[in-house]
């Protein structure tokens, strides 16, 4: 089922039509041969395959469709009326869930039913509004039902290689559509007290341990005790991921194990069997559950655990296999985009990795020794080992990273979490009988917590402590698990193969070796450049098999563009290190992404060079400067004339056009660095945000040539790509650069029409998101990050 809802999810229907096509007529042969006694498990597999496709094209329809609701445009805002499942509180926000909702129409009918939505209620102004007018209290509770009104929109999709899919992210929840609630009505329901208890119970839980816990501490518990990380520290969670640990910031099967398993046996030692035990602690595991979020890892661990107690009662063996596939079908069965989700994944193959190879190398690893100690260790060794080992694709998938030593460091963070865990829930329920004897408890935390701190940053300034392979395709992730399972397989029961233990570890050893290679990143041939969605800005980034140059790199909507959109973009592509970074001029739609480099040397990107314009005399280009020499950048001034051969690859000639170094400018936008780029019969030509007062320049001066690529000037503004301009140029596309509904109007529909009207095919970052270009010199491959007709 699991195989079938992947397929479904990330294959195109024409190649899923033919693989089932394939797979049937595969059946059909298995049981034309009646004695062969794979053929249930053929059909069996083949039969849940099939369910997983249905189940997940069923559920692409529904999100297609009720996606499509929020995709139109409602003048008036969206009217909404559903019963409350789900409330947390972030930043003086509230984040509902509404299940079971219905759109409410003009005439106050009932219209289109969607099954979740996540509305946005601002505590002070819809809070205080919602109590003027129903008389109820400010914030909705679970079981509650309300009508909302608001402006209304769908998730986003990422828009970049690399950046975060939000889209996917509420389609795992069931979420089909946001709205930001202007305001809102208690219109009945009843408030299901259970569930709304555990909400302000975790809401004070975590008040309290903000109250004792050093500022430090606080946001770190209150992600590891109760999955709240609104408070976490974004540097302490970058450097938990950079070293391997991060999965020590998510309530998962440690959590669990410390809690239910410390409950159940204390009523096994105070006399109680095992069928009041497994109730009381699984009862117990339930609500913690439910208190933290049930998330993926929380609810396998939750099930997982719940059925070891029955397993326990009824006098039958655990088997982990089974215990782990039943909470995996039922999750999936519910919400099959969790599937695409990083918790998913990681969790349950996490436990498979200890399903296999894990138990099979733990086991050698304990026969290698004689001493107790040393074979524990080295049991504990290869489990950590094949943790890593399983679940490094989807590690890179979603991070792009490995962290190299993060199976020695897990072997030392992973016992200590226990007294972590121990620590924070003792400190914080003795905080009830007395404030100053909680924050002694926390003391122990405390202090392993910055042992953590210490380690990591001294293991992160090891060399190669984080292996930056980019994202790998999926078919690469698949060889990458078929040959790890080939040689596995083949270590364990390869008699018939090779019959020495010695041969059959060589072929382990090849076979990983082997599927290690898939994950490295493809080598780069020819030219690529790649044009970001920044949102209103610029970002540009060439790459040829021995240069990457990021040509500007800003936005005036995204304050986060250099961490949220390009160090992403970067590392999904394998690349730490940027030869050149072009500042075309000096506004910060085309800047504050090369400003958060250098000033964030962390973020794991290099910077080889800065280039800015001659003409520059603003106070900005001497800040830039000053900057890069701290960080030991060296600094280059470009102008009129200025010729780069084989640069940024063989056989490429780069060539600055505009503008002169000597000429003083009243606007900066005429400062802009104007580029032309040549591959053999491929030219691309990168203007910044020049206007049609440099245009004019350039056509006096009779450099222009016909290119293939055009970047608009000034992100298609009325005021520049001329009539004249776009002749003299016969660009076959234009590249159009700027950000959705933005303030300025951008670009001037009369600069689509002008281009059209010249014969130029437009790609639009605003429509498409990225645009990715790729040329040999001869042949030009175009595509989008989003298909042409989204918005």
């Amino acid at each position: 089922m699991v195989l079938g809802e992947a397929l479904n999810l990330w294959i195109p229907a024409e190649q899923m039509i033919f693989g089932l096509a394939v797979w049937l007529l595969f059946l059909v042969c298995v049981f034309a041969r009646r004695k062969s006694r794979y053929g249930l498990p053929v059909f069996l597999f083949v039969a849940g395959m099939s369910a997983g496709c249905l189940r997940m094209g069923a559920e692409q329809a529904v999100f297609s469709r009720e996606e499509g609701f929020f995709r139109e445009e409602h003048e008036d805002g969206v009217v909404l009326q559903g019963t409350v499942q789900s409330v947390k509180e972030k930043d003086g926000t509230l984040e509902v869930v509404l299940r079971d909702c219905a759109m409410e129409g003009k005439d106050g009918e009932s219209g289109e039913k969607l099954r979740r939505v996540l509305c946005y209620l601002d505590v002070n102004k819809t809070g205080e509004a919602a109590e003027a007018v129903s008389k109820q209290k400010p914030s909705p509770a679970v079981g509650e039902k309300i009508r909302v009104f608001g402006e209304g929109k769908t998730a986003d999709p990422a828009r970049n290689p690399g950046a975060f899919d939000y889209r996917l992210y509420c389609r795992s929840r069931g979420i089909s559509g946001i709205i930001y609630v202007e305001g809102y009505t208690v219109t009945g329901g009843k408030v299901h007290v259970f569930s709304d208890s555990l909400y302000r119970i975790r809401r004070c839980f975590s008040e309290q341990l903000k109250a004792i816990a050093l500022p430090e501490d606080a946001g770190i518990l209150s992600a590891v005790l109760f999955g709240e990380k609104d408070d976490l520290d974004s540097e302490i969670y970058e450097l938990y991921r950079k070293n391997g640990i991060s999965h020590l910031l998510a309530i998962s099967g440690l959590h669990v194990s410390i809690v239910g398993l410390g409950i159940w046996k204390i009523f096994r030692k105070g006399g109680a069997g095992f069928w009041i035990s497994g109730i009381f602690a699984g009862g117990f595991l339930c609500a913690y559950g439910m208190m933290v979020g049930s998330g993926a890892s929380v609810a396998r661990a939750v099930s997982m655990a719940g059925l070891s107690f029955l397993a326990a009662a009824v006098g039958r063996t655990y088997d982990l296999p089974t215990a782990m596939c039943i909470p995996a079908a039922g999750l999936l069965l519910a919400h099959p985009y969790l599937l695409s989700q990083a918790s998913f994944q990681l969790s349950f193959l996490a436990v498979t990795s200890l399903i296999y190879p894990g138990r099979l190398f733990s086991s050698r690893g304990e026969k290698l020794f004689t001493d107790e100690k040393i074979s524990a260790a080295a049991s504990a060794f290869f489990t950590s080992l094949s943790i890593q080992v399983v679940t490094a694709p989807v590690i890179l998938w979603h991070s792009f990273g490995i962290p190299v030593y993060g199976v020695f460091l897990n072997l030392i963070v992973i016992p200590l979490m226990t007294y972590v865990v121990i620590s924070g829930f003792l400190g914080l329920g003795l905080s009830f009988l007395s404030e100053s004897v909680g924050g002694a408890m926390l003391g122990g935390a405390h202090y392993i917590l910055k042992f953590y701190e210490v380690i990591c940053n001294w293991t992160g300034e090891l060399p190669g402590a984080e292996l930056v392979l980019g994202q790998p395709e999926i078919w690469k992730i698949g060889c990458y698990y078929g040959l790890m399972i080939f040689g596995s397989v083949v270590y364990e029961r390869g008699m018939e193969i090779a019959e020495n233990k010695k041969h059959r570890l060589v072929l382990l050893c090849a076979a990983w070796l082997a599927a290690f290679l898939f994950l490295l990143p493809s080598r780069q041939t020819g030219l690529s450049a790649t044009f970001l969605d920044v949102g209103q800005g610029d970002g540009i980034v060439l790459r040829s098999e021995s240069h990457t140059i990021l040509v500007d790199c800003g936005s005036s909507q995204q304050k986060s563009i250099g961490e949220k959109v390009l160090v992403p973009y970067l590392k999904s592509q394998g690349v730490t290190r940027l030869d050149l970074a072009v500042m075309t001029h000096g506004d910060q739609d085309h800047m504050n992404g090369i400003r958060y480099l250098l000033e964030h040397p962390e973020s794991g990107i290099r910077v080889g060079g800065l280039m800015m314009p001659e003409a520059g005399k603003d106070e900005i280009y001497g800040k830039m400067a000053e900057l890069a020499k701290k960080r030991d950048v060296p600094v280059f001034y470009a102008q009129k004339g200025d010729i780069w051969n084989n640069f940024p690859g063989k056989g490429m000639s780069m060539e600055c056009l505009s503008p002169d170094g000597g000429t003083e400018f009243t606007d900066r936008n005429e400062e802009s660095l104007v580029f032309r780029l040549t591959y053999g019969r491929f030219s691309i030509l990168l203007t910044g945000d020049m206007e049609t007062s440099g245009e004019e320049t350039l056509l006096t001066s009779g450099v222009l040539t016909p290119v293939t690529i055009l970047k608009a000037g000034h992100h298609g503004s009325a005021t520049s790509s001329s009539e004249e301009f776009i002749e003299k140029l016969s660009p076959s596309v234009t590249i159009l650069s700027y950000g959705r509904k933005n303030r300025y109007g951008h670009p001037a529909e009369k600069v689509r029409e002008r281009l059209l009207e010249h014969g130029s095919k437009i790609y639009e970052t605003g429509l498409s998101g990225a645009v990715m270009v790729r040329t040999d010199g001869k042949k030009l491959k175009i595509k989008t990050m989003l298909p042409l007709d989204t918005d």
